[in-house]
């Protein structure tokens, strides 16, 4: 699925998939960060418990080839958040096939990257629908750090967007 897409429109999930015939899907409401996932071990345990929003089931075509295939699946609109999209083989409640999930942000703001006028780390928002700068908005911004324990994210600061929808910080030390 996309990271994020846009609140109350359909949109498309892509699955690849081998020697499945069948597949349940289930949206439930985020417990955390999407990014909670990468450190903790029981992510899935706790989000399979989760009460469902949505749950279908979908028929998956089988030739019979034994080849990996890719079908897009369409989604229902979903509201303002976070949201996790669990997909699996088994049958719920006993989950005893193969399980993945992935997680969706449901916004109006898209975000890039950007290095700002004085060369230090920043984030250019803009409204998803039209492309145009999206002013007076708070940006957090965060560098990912792998370390043996896992994935930390950890804050450098925040500002607020410009006219131009420019939202820049002071590069940290050491950086």
């Amino acid at each position: 699925a996309e990271e994020a897409t846009t609140p109350d429109v359909p949109f498309r999930i892509s699955v690849n998939y081998t020697n499945t015939k069948h597949l349940w899907l289930r949206i439930v409401k985020s417990d955390g960060k999407p990014d909670a996932r990468y450190n903790d071990g029981d992510w899935q345990k706790r989000i399979l418990k989760l009460p469902a929003l949505r749950e279908w089931n979908v028929d998956l075509p089988d030739d019979g080839d034994l080849n990996a295939h890719v079908v897009e699946l369409p989604v229902e609109p979903l509201s303002l958040g976070n949201y996790v999209i669990i997909a699996g083989d088994g049958t719920l409640p006993n989950n005893d096939g193969n399980v993945t999930t992935t997680a969706v942000q449901v916004t109006r703001l898209a975000m890039a990257q950007r290095t700002g006028a004085k060369g230090n780390p920043g984030a250019l928002v803009l409204d998803r629908e039209n492309g145009m700068p999206v002013q007076s908005a708070k940006a957090e911004l965060f560098v990912r750090r792998y370390e043996n324990s896992g994935v930390r994210e950890i804050s450098i600061g925040s500002a607020v967007t410009d006219a131009d929808g420019m939202a820049e910080v002071a590069a940290p030390k050491g950086q």
